[in-house]
C-alpha cells in the first residue's frame, strides 16, 4: 500500500495532538494532525494566527486568499504555510474530500528559523507534491508526539525542521511540474467559466502569477496564447449549442458576445464557416 493510500485510509476522521511549552501560547504551541473538513465552518476566513503553521493538502481542492484579495488555487499537493500575523483564507470545496496534515510552530521558533533563512516568508503556497518522504515525516511526527518518550521539543524541532526544509526544496525542485500544473488549472478554470466570457488576465489573477508568465507557460505547454484557447473553447462550445438546436442570438448571448454578428464573425474566422453552415453541415 502507498503512502498516500495508507493515510487517507488511516486518517478517515480528524485526529490531532496539541501541546504548550511553558505559560505563553503563542511562543510555546506544537502540534499536528490531519485534519478533515466539511462543513462552512471550518474554512478559515480573514483568519490571523499568532504561530506558524505548515499544512499540506492531501485530498480535495479549494482557494487560498492573502490579505490583499490575491486568490491561489489549492489541490493535492500544495503546502499553505501561515504566517503570524498575517490575514488569510482558506476556503474549501465542500465535497467531503478534504484532508490535510498540518502541524504547528510556536513564533519565537518560526522567527528563528525565518531569520537562517529555512522559511520563505513571502511565498504562502508552496508546492511540495504528494511525496513520499514527505508524508511519512507527518505521519511520525504524528506518532512521536503521542509517544510516552515523547521529549517535546527536541523531538519536536527535529522532526518539524525536517518537513519545513524538504516542503521548500521540493517547491524549488518542482517549478516545472508546478508550471504544469498550473496550465492545467487554468485549463479547467476556463471550462468552467467558458460562458462568463472569462479573460486571460482574470485566470492569471485567480492564479496568483503575473499575466507575462502565465501567458508565456500557458503557450509554452499548450501551444498557444491563453486569449487564443479560450476563444478556441467558446467556438467548440457554440459548436454543442448549435448542434442541440439553440438559436444564434441566444447562443451569442449566452457566451457573452455584444450581438449575434460578433460572435458569427469570431466563429466564422476560427471555424472557417459561419454558424448557419456549420448547422447544415451536421
Amino acid at each position: 500500500m502507498d503512502i498516500v493510500t495508507y493515510i487517507k485510509a488511516r486518517f478517515s476522521e480528524t485526529t490531532a495532538i496539541y501541546d504548550t511549552i511553558g505559560n505563553d501560547r503563542d511562543n510555546g504551541i506544537i502540534g499536528c494532525g490531519f485534519l478533515r473538513k466539511n462543513s462552512w465552518q471550518q474554512n478559515n476566513i480573514d483568519s490571523v494566527f499568532s504561530y506558524y503553521s505548515g499544512v499540506l493538502i492531501i485530498e480535495g481542492s479549494g482557494r487560498y486568499i492573502d490579505e490583499d484579495g490575491t486568490s491561489v488555487a489549492l489541490y493535492p499537493g500544495c503546502f499553505i504555510q501561515r504566517i503570524p500575523g498575517r490575514k488569510h483564507s482558506t476556503l474549501v470545496n465542500m465535497d467531503g474530500k478534504w484532508l490535510e496534515a498540518f502541524l504547528c510552530l510556536g513564533k519565537g521558533l518560526y522567527e528563528a528559523l525565518a531569520q537562517i533563512g529555512l522559511i520563505k516568508q513571502d511565498k504562502p503556497v508552496l508546492y511540495t507534491g504528494l511525496d513520499s518522504l514527505l508524508l511519512e515525516h507527518f505521519a511520525k511526527l504524528f506518532d512521536e508526539q503521542k509517544s510516552p518518550t515523547f521529549s517535546r521539543i527536541n523531538d519536536y524541532l527535529i522532526r518539524v525542521q525536517k518537513i519545513i526544509f524538504l516542503a521548500h526544496e521540493l517547491d524549488a525542485k518542482n517549478s516545472g511540474e508546478k508550471a504544469l500544473s498550473l496550465i492545467e488549472h487554468a485549463c479547467k478554470l476556463i471550462e468552467h467559466h467558458v460562458r462568463d466570457n472569462i479573460t486571460a488576465k482574470e485566470i492569471a489573477r485567480r492564479l496568483n502569477v503575473s499575466y507575462e508568465t502565465f501567458r508565456k507557460l500557458f503557450k509554452a505547454k499548450k501551444g498557444v496564447p491563453p486569449h487564443e484557447y479560450i476563444v478556441r473553447k467558446r467556438i467548440d462550445t457554440a459548436k454543442t449549442m448549435l448542434l442541440q438546436g439553440k438559436a444564434i442570438g441566444e447562443i451569442a448571448l449566452e457566451l457573452g458576445y455584444c450581438d449575434s454578428f460578433a460572435f458569427s464573425k469570431q466563429f466564422k474566422k476560427v471555424a472557417g464557416i459561419s454558424p448557419s453552415q456549420f448547422r447544415i453541415n451536421n
